[in-house]
């Protein structure tokens, strides 16, 4: 379910006539032979598929989860958001082309609704800005799998108790992790994204998942067990203990164990995450899916322009991500600072960490790379950092 929050009924399609024919003059494909069939179940083929959604009007009210993050808008604009009541809801039915379908609602918002300030993404407990919104629906690429849930994040006594919402609406359970703490922010919040991404691309039968490398020779793999035989392993007064369950994180949400040792793995012996504490590197590797690892490439030469336009500018705190051919005939993708665009499709970068599998180059080497082999950037300024998937923020 998506909410959009508007200023008043006629921001949106005023009937059902309008809402098709905003929908069939932007979405390529739009088969009006299906008219009937779509005023009636409001179905419409795209790309070879057929997409079934229903939108109402209904009344909202933003609670203390919404407003804490509306911490980025202006005080009007937040002042304009909390005097609304009234939202349009849009919600589909998803199904293993998860992805793809959650670009069309986006898609299909941003037609219906095209004056709005934010939208609300129930199932994920999220407030997105309606610029992303509008950016995931008309971009080429596919949305980032961390847009598709949220990590909502809970502090009590310098613990923290991390848990997702939306990942049950793909068909997996939420996820959490437990007895954590702010020095591990970094590790802990890739640790849970990284395996969410992996049970959405490459579930394994097993629930055990190798995710990356704490350091040298330490992997990372990790399993789930439900909530109330992961609790038995806790104190009863822990954060995200049976106290905190009572109206909410009660039904299919697991929480993320490792196995310390190969000989853990093989005899099913699990270790909670703290027990890995003293063990991260400052440089873990995590292993992404190939859908995400694509993807991201894709947006990321798909947007490439903001790097050349920012670039001009600031001449520094620019950095890309490439990929290479390692040691072992696969692929490593690693960090270089950027030093110069070349007009002839390449720039020159110098490395920022030690590759894990490629020996020809090390740290701190300077080389010139092809920017059709670029998977990922990030843009660095003041406190902030922008990648592909929120550039929109420069617009």
């Amino acid at each position: 379910f998506l909410n959009y929050i508007y200023d008043n009924i006629f921001d949106v399609a005023e009937s059902e006539e309008e809402a098709i024919v905003r929908i069939a003059m932007y979405i390529d494909g739009f088969d009006m032979s299906m008219r009937d069939e779509f005023e009636k179940k409001r179905v419409f083929e795209y790309d070879g598929q057929n997409y079934e959604f229903n939108y109402f009007t209904t009344p909202i009210e933003m609670d203390e989860v919404y407003l804490a993050q509306l911490k980025n808008y202006t005080e009007k604009e937040k002042e304009i958001i909390t005097s609304r009541h009234n939202a349009v809801t849009l919600f589909t039915e998803f199904t293993s082309n998860f992805r793809n379908e959650f670009k069309m609602q986006c898609l299909i918002a941003s037609i219906i609704c095209d004056d709005t300030l934010i939208v609300i993404d129930d199932s994920a407990e999220k407030v997105m800005n309606y610029k992303f919104v509008k950016k995931i629906g008309f971009a080429k690429s596919e949305p980032a799998v961390t847009d598709l849930y949220s990590v909502q994040i809970v502090f009590e006594d310098e613990k923290i108790w991390y848990h997702t919402h939306g990942l049950i609406r793909y068909g997996i359970p939420e996820l959490e992790i437990l007895n954590s703490k702010e020095e591990l922010y970094d590790f802990h919040w890739t640790t849970i994204t990284v395996l969410a991404e992996k049970m959405l691309y490459e579930i394994d039968e097993n629930d055990t998942y190798f995710i990356g490398y704490l350091k040298e020779d330490f992997p990372l793999v990790v399993t789930h067990i439900p909530w109330n035989e992961a609790l038995k392993k806790y104190p009863k007064e822990i954060l995200g203990g049976y106290l905190d369950r009572e109206a909410a994180h009660n039904t299919n949400t697991h929480v993320i164990f490792g196995y310390l040792t190969p000989e853990n793995l093989e005899n099913n012996v699990i270790s909670k995450l703290e027990e890995y504490d003293n063990e991260w590197s400052n440089d873990p590797i995590f292993f992404h899916t190939t859908e995400e690892t694509e993807r991201r490439s894709e947006c990321a030469k798909e947007n490439f322009s903001y790097v050349k336009k920012y670039f001009d500018f600031e001449k520094e705190n620019v950095s890309i991500k490439v990929k290479l051919l390692d040691d072992k005939d696969g692929y490593e993708h690693i960090w270089f600072t950027l030093l110069e665009i070349n007009d002839d499709g390449t720039f020159k970068g110098r490395l920022e960490n030690t590759p894990f599998n490629i020996s020809r180059i090390k740290k701190g080497d300077i080389g010139i790379y092809s920017i059709d082999d670029i998977s990922d950037w990030m843009l660095y300024m003041d406190n902030t950092s922008n990648n592909p998937d929120i550039v929109y923020k420069l617009d």
